[in-house]
């Protein structure tokens, strides 16, 4: 069994979670790993009983456990495979850099596995800025989202936003616009388009050499964490995080304060001057609490 395998494998075992598994990875566990059954697997998981927070399951893991769990796994990979859907884990070349330059930093939050479609090597492009901002931007909001997501393509910003309606939808289209590419990062498996409106912007993504990629497999319909976790891959994927419109209960705060609490990224905001006709407290509050930069003019900003 191939590393990523065993990562995906382990991934599927009763009582492991994703914090044990990042210990075992940045504990470097896995270096020199050459595991060639179920059996090694179980002798494996249970030599390294310190790294699980439960471990009373651990202890009594059966080889039929392993067995479900090798199924589970090679249920997910033959599903992708089908839809094209391939996945990385941390230990491959082009995992997201500015990922593993966050460690140095203490976020051990980093994702174990990525699913994607697309080109992913994109991630690693030189520059990289998420849009974001509510679902329901004012009418000035989506003039200004479209403006600046195709003024950030023009200076060679990849751009990354979440799928959603609005705000995100404004920065993948603004950047598609000017045919460049964008990455969207979703919060379901990559088989399931949410908001469904947005299934023609997917596959324009993927056909203009853009990416989509979740850290959730196939058949994974959401749920309201998984989109509090999509938004700290939207600060850690990105050098520059520029909320449009939000209010200051959005789910764009998530990943505002992360990108400055965690991940140390330059975060800009577009002033609510320029937005006079919604709702910015948001905006007012990253300015004010989070020093982020005011984006008063779209042609006159340099990043």
């Amino acid at each position: 069994m191939n590393l990523n395998r065993f990562i995906l494998f382990l991934q599927n075992v009763d009582g492991i979670g994703d914090s044990s598994i990042r210990k075992l990875i940045l504990s470097n566990q896995f270096n020199g790993l050459n595991l060639e059954s179920l059996d090694q697997a179980l002798v494996w998981i249970k030599e390294h009983l310190s790294f699980f927070s439960k471990k009373e399951p651990i202890l009594h893991l059966t080889i039929e456990d392993m067995k479900r769990a090798n199924l589970k796994r090679k249920q997910i990979e033959d599903k992708s495979s089908a839809l094209g859907i391939k996945y990385i884990s941390y230990f491959d070349e082009n995992y997201p850099r500015r990922v593993k330059d966050s460690l140095m930093n203490k976020t051990p939050d980093f994702p174990i596995i990525l699913y994607y479609l697309g080109d992913i090597s994109i991630l690693n492009s030189d520059k990289t800025c998420s849009i974001i901002g509510t679902r329901e931007p004012s009418s000035k909001a989506i003039s200004i989202g479209l403006e600046l997501s195709k003024h950030m393509t023009k200076l060679d910003y990849v751009v990354i936003s979440g799928l959603a309606e609005g705000c995100d939808t404004l920065g993948h289209k603004g950047c598609l616009e000017e045919n460049g590419k964008t990455v969207a990062i979703v919060g379901t498996g990559l088989d399931v388009v949410f908001p469904k409106s947005n299934e023609t912007l997917f596959k324009q993504i993927i056909n203009n050499g853009g990416l989509a990629i979740s850290e959730y497999p196939v058949g994974f319909n959401g749920a309201a964490y998984s989109f509090v976790q999509r938004d700290r891959l939207q600060a850690s994927f990105s050098d520059v995080i520029i909320p449009i419109q939000t209010s200051v209960k959005g789910g764009t705060m998530h990943a505002a304060k992360a990108a400055v609490e965690k991940y140390g990224r330059k975060l800009y905001v577009v002033s609510p001057n320029l937005i006079d006709d919604g709702d910015c407290s948001g905006n007012k509050y990253l300015i004010k609490e989070y020093f982020a930069k005011e984006i008063t003019s779209i042609e006159e900003l340099k990043i």
